[in-house]
């Protein structure tokens, strides 16, 4: 199994993940208007 900082590290770079996601879905949006 992993161990706890492991799963720190992989939430830790899911949740960057998702912030950038949702940081280019608002500049798509922008453009589109």
């Amino acid at each position: 199994g992993l161990s706890e900082e492991e799963v720190k590290a992989v939430a830790n770079c899911a949740g960057k993940e998702v912030m950038i996601r949702n940081r280019f879905s608002e500049m798509n949006a922008r453009k589109d208007n």
